[in-house]
């Protein structure tokens, strides 16, 4: 049925070619039929384009694509640009920063007390403004460290092994926040009035965005803001009126200086220069820095985020507030351009912030389950060798090493100079989704430990959390058919930018010169993804580019896979927009679909790119196969459910649907799921010491203070190597009836099994395997108190 359908689809398409090239020649010498056909495509682009509010259309356009997802969209991922890319090293004073001040913090951070006090002690605010770690992001001129995002990245996620209440309270001042918006668009006054002072801590940042009614969508914001004169200092100075109303603002209660997004309004055109927007004089969503000791800010309530109800959070109002207008970051020009200096900004910090947290959350939850899997024993064996378990670890590691590789992908996008807008939000949702799986996976091998809270429970803090990170930055929800696929096809695609600019410039002016001549190249790119999806997916990807360079057949077919994959992702998404124009962003289902899929080859992609820069090691390739088996497996049916679901609306979409699948789908799905036995060779890495395990969780800040459970269970597990082989000649010993049972050393060291040495080894393992197997108690007082 399959090659049946393949067949009528490749008729169909040499017939739709065969019109389409008809149509070309007669397009060319027959004028007044080139003026109808044009007119009638420019007024179906202009009424899509007509269609975008203003935020929209500049958060569309806000950011750039890089060579790692731009090549999936267009259908032919740009293997040669990814793979010349240097792998990302830190500098000497970075790294000097990261074994240095990093591993003291880390060494100074009690997490437990720091929940249960719900309060940062002063030492580490303290330590944390000596050492300049608010000031990461900033340049040295302005007394800031001034380090690569990969650094940025790498640091706060460290210091998220510990505890991500500290890990945000870095991260936000260096993400979303003043600094960054005052870097890109503030005044050579703000600049060396703010910058010093927040690169040292003298000022603590907040911004604020969200609103009770309006979260991601700024325009459905209520707060706003009037142009108006006003009295500042005893002067008469031009200002704005501000009204607000936010929440969820992290580290306001502890903040110096806020920043605020509102509309503002020129109604007495006191600006006369402004462009206005619509109605009622508005100029635009506008930003601003405003001292939180100013008049008429209100706060002091608070919100307590789950998990990390440690971490300054809480609402803040404002009526009727004068502020000057020199308070808008940028000063008076930068007035109305706010939500694109936003959108601008949270392209490069969504890209390094939750990812940062996520892997590292992910790469502490493989550190924990693979060594308590190891010591923890059910049935004389430990319980990783159990099958159960064992899948569980090997996702576990998987997820954990896609997502880093996504995360170094990333970095190295915006230490290139890149804003990637459509890869940050790939990775802040891969990242955060893939945490939650790895959260929930975690749990399963921890049994009953995950769920009683306290010290030595590191599972629950970080299962609570991923809610948190899927959450904040634009939910998941909506980021994956809004922000991956929306503005990934607008700032992706070759020829949409070009034809929604050219309307917008030649808005009543004839078309028919610039905009036919795109047109025709628009059309001629479309007529070859059809024929570039088919004949890959027929070939399953063989004789296209990219696989040929690599030498490991099993990598090779993944590059393959992605090849097919991405030419028969252009194909469907030009065939969605064609039938549905705009339509597609509200049916968020099948676009999110198309999300999905982008997604999954993209993280491919970063996968193999890692394994790569890492030197090609054969003890990482179950994790890769792992990983892409699992990836392009999910991609290919994200596509099958996507022409499932876009063809059960109408018969027309139906039959679309139905040709489009002979052509991508000519076999039917053909990819799998992974076998048993490479997953039981990636749960393997987890359970012993290894390169590949030490590369895996790189980065996990292990303490000195054995008081800390991942110090007690890091030494249980160290041991395990020396105790293993003295435990099998324990058993062989029980099992011939030289001693009576495995732990009675005194008898076997008596008949020579044993020597001094290794009765120390496990009268020592045994002391840490009982301590890293007891769970927390408490005294009902110490509750009562707490």
């Amino acid at each position: 049925m399959s090659l049946l359908r393949c067949l009528i689809s490749l008729v169909v398409l040499l017939f739709v070619t065969l019109l389409s090239g008809l149509a070309g020649v007669l397009l060319r010498y027959v004028a007044p039929l080139k003026k109808f056909i044009v007119s009638e495509i420019f007024s179906f682009v202009k009424k899509n384009a007509s269609r975008m509010s203003q935020t929209e259309r500049e958060a569309l356009e806000a950011g750039e694509s890089s060579d790692l997802e731009g090549g999936i969209f267009v259908g032919e991922p740009r293997w040669d640009e990814f793979f010349s890319s240097k792998k990302q090293k830190f500098s000497p004073e970075e790294k000097a920063f990261f074994d240095g001040p990093v591993c003291d913090l880390c060494e100074m951070i009690d997490d437990w007390k720091i929940s249960e006090t719900r309060k940062i002690p002063e030492e580490i605010w303290q330590f944390l403004r000596e050492n300049g770690f608010f000031g990461i992001i900033i340049p040295k001129k302005y007394g800031g460290l001034q380090f690569s995002a990969y650094a940025h990245s790498a640091i706060v996620g460290k210091i998220a092994t510990r505890s991500l209440t500290v890990a945000m309270v870095v991260m936000v001042p260096n993400s979303l926040g003043p600094a960054e918006l005052l870097l890109h668009s503030g005044t050579d006054e703000q600049k060396k009035y703010y910058l010093p002072r927040l690169a040292r801590g003298r000022e603590i940042p907040c911004f604020a965005l969200t609103e009770p009614e309006a979260g991601c969508d700024a325009a459905g914001g209520k707060s706003f803001g009037i142009v108006c004169y006003g009295d500042y200092q005893g002067k008469r100075v031009l200002g704005m009126r501000l009204t607000w109303d936010k929440r969820y603002i992290t580290l306001l209660p502890v903040a110096t200086v806020m920043g605020l997004a509102f509309k503002l309004y020129d109604p007495d055109h006191l600006l006369p220069n402004k462009e206005r927007v619509g109605e009622n004089d508005f100029l635009g969503i506008t930003l601003a820095l405003i001292p939180t000791d100013h008049p008429g800010v209100i706060r002091g309530r608070l919100h307590l985020p789950a998990g990390v109800e440690a971490l300054p959070n809480g609402p803040t109002k404002g009526n009727d507030v004068f502020v000057p207008l020199s308070w808008i970051i940028g000063g008076e020009a930068h007035a109305g351009k706010g939500w694109k200096m936003l959108m601008e900004c949270l392209s490069v910090g969504r890209m390094i912030s939750l990812p940062a947290v996520s892997v590292a959350g992910a790469k502490l939850l493989c550190f924990l389950s693979g060594s308590y899997a190891r010591v923890r024993k059910q049935f004389n064996q430990p319980i990783g060798y159990f099958g159960g378990v064992a899948e569980k670890l090997a996702y576990m590691a998987a997820h954990t090493y896609a997502i880093d590789a996504l995360r170094t992908a990333g970095t190295a996008a915006v230490d290139d100079g890149k804003k990637p807008s459509v890869l940050s939000a790939i990775a802040k949702y891969a990242a955060t989704e893939k945490l939650s799986a790895v959260a929930a996976n975690a749990c399963d091998v921890h049994g009953g430990r995950a769920v009683m809270k306290g010290p030595s429970n590191l599972i629950d803090a970080k299962d609570t959390t991923t809610r948190m990170a899927r959450a904040v930055e634009g939910s998941n929800a909506v980021a994956r058919g809004l922000i991956i696929y929306g503005q990934g096809l607008f700032r992706c695609h070759p020829f949409l930018k070009r034809e929604i600019d050219i309307i917008r410039s030649l808005d009543g002016i004839d078309t028919h010169g610039v905009f036919a001549g795109i047109l025709r190249d628009h059309a001629r790119y479309a007529r070859g993804l059809p024929w570039r999806a088919l004949f890959r997916s027929l070939l399953n990807g063989r004789l296209s580019w990219g696989p040929i360079m690599e030498k490991r057949r099993k990598v090779a077919r993944y590059m393959k896979h992605i090849n097919r994959l991405a030419a028969s992702f252009a194909f469907i998404s030009e065939a969605a927009y064609m039938a549905l124009g705009s339509g597609i962003k509200r049916e968020e289902m099948l676009s999110g679909r198309l999300a999905d899929m982008v997604s999954s080859l993209t993280i491919a992609m970063a996968t193999i790119k890692k394994w790569r820069d890492d030197g090609s090691p054969d003890n990482d390739l179950p994790l890769v196969e792992l990983a892409c088996d699992d990836l392009l497996f999910d991609a290919e049916e994200a596509l099958h459910e996507f022409l499932r679901n876009f063809g059960a609306v109408s018969p027309m979409r139906k039959m679309l649907a139905w040709l489009c699948r002979g052509i991508v789908l000519p076999y039917g799905r053909v990819l799998e799921k992974t076998s048993d036995s490479a997953k039981t060779a990636a749960a393997g890495i987890l359970l012993a010491h290894s390169p590949a395990r030490d590369r895996l969780i790189q980065g996990v800040y292990v303490p000195k203070n054995e008081n800390q459970f991942a110090a007690l269970l890091s030494r249980a597990f160290d041991l395990e190597d020396d105790a293993t082989p003295i435990r099998a000649v324990l058993r062989k010993a029980v099992k011939e009836k030289v001693i009576f049972h495995e732990n009675d050393y005194e008898k076997a060291a008596a008949e020579s099994l044993l020597d001094a040495s290794d009765v120390l080894t496990m009268i020592e393992s045994d002391y840490f395997v009982i301590l890293v197997n007891q769970a927390d108690d408490f005294d009902p007082a110490e509750i009562v108190r707490g």
